[in-house]
């Protein structure tokens, strides 16, 4: 039989990560939220770019001054903001649930439990690090 379970050291004690997965779920909704936002609006974009372009007399200068405040000013910090708000508690609890993996099962896996994170912080490593 096999050696009893959490009886080699050094082993971490369970700790709950449904408050981390609630979070990461709420900044998902939070974002694809965002992300509709972000599509609306560029429909709106797109179709006060075509009335210029074929109806230059209906198109307001307020318009034109709104869409472009808009492309300027929100829509180059709302997508990296969202990535951010999503990346944070979706890293902390892969983190955590790693780290209970080694609770239930100490010396199952296969590389350190710092690779939970930089394996995120290092793309290039995931060609490699699933190889046996």
């Amino acid at each position: 039989m096999g050696k009893p379970l959490l009886t080699t050291p050094p082993y971490r004690p369970y700790r709950d990560s449904r408050l981390l997965a609630t979070v990461t779920v709420s900044m998902l909704c939070v974002a694809f939220a965002g992300d509709i936002v972000n599509v609306v609006m560029n429909l709106h974009i797109a179709s006060v770019t075509d009335a210029m372009i074929h109806r230059p007399s209906t198109v307001t200068s307020a318009e034109i001054s709104g869409v472009d405040q808009f492309r300027h000013h929100v829509v180059p910090w709302l997508t990296p903001a969202l990535l951010v708000a999503v990346a944070v508690p979706f890293v902390a609890w892969f983190r955590r649930s790693r780290l209970n993996a080694a609770s239930f099962a100490p010396g199952a896996t296969r590389v350190a439990e710092g690779w939970s994170v930089g394996g995120w912080v290092v793309p290039l490593a995931a060609f490699w690090m699933p190889l046996p």
